[in-house]
């Protein structure tokens, strides 16, 4: 009977997570046309802002800059999106989406889009997503544990070029 119930629930939550997904798909599909074209600065802070916080969940040689996930960021990413057209708006935000639903499975594809400059090579390619246990010990490295400030002490953070 239990293991019944299990496969129940099991099914009845992947189907949860594939109406999840279209409907993100969905909805990062069907923005409006008149968006307006950012200021460099303003598409800076929305690549910045991505770029760092997939720092989290990423595995990466280079890392330069942390942000700490949190649901207010991510939030404001995606405002910043619906309201901006930058390059490849509908899948970042369709994976910021994602990202507030708890889905993380999209970040290397996220971090290494945003890494990859107009010549093709990435700096700091991602290669798989850290483990719960190193996430934790990512956070504990690089935020304070009283507040949700990042501490900006990686020297190549400051000397990258810009997205």
């Amino acid at each position: 009977m239990a293991l019944v119930i299990t496969v129940i629930g099991a099914v009845i939550f992947i189907g949860f997570l594939s109406t999840s997904d279209e409907t993100n798909r969905e909805i990062a599909e069907s923005f409006e046309e008149d968006v307006q074209s950012p200021s460099p600065e303003i598409r800076e802070e929305i690549y910045d802002m991505m770029h760092r916080m997939s720092h989290q969940k990423v595995r990466a040689e280079d890392k330069w800059g942390h942000l700490k996930i949190t649901e207010d960021r991510i939030e404001e990413v995606i405002s910043l999106l619906e309201q901006y057209n930058v390059a490849d708006r509908t899948f970042y935000h369709e994976a910021m989406l994602d990202w507030r639903d708890g889905d993380f499975s999209n970040a290397v594809e996220v971090h290494n889009r945003i890494a990859q400059p107009d010549n093709g090579t990435v700096q700091g390619q991602a290669y798989g997503l850290l483990s719960k246990q190193e996430e934790a010990d990512y956070i504990e490295r690089h935020f304070e544990e009283t507040d949700d400030i990042p501490r900006e002490e990686d020297p190549g953070y400051q000397d990258r070029t810009t997205y």
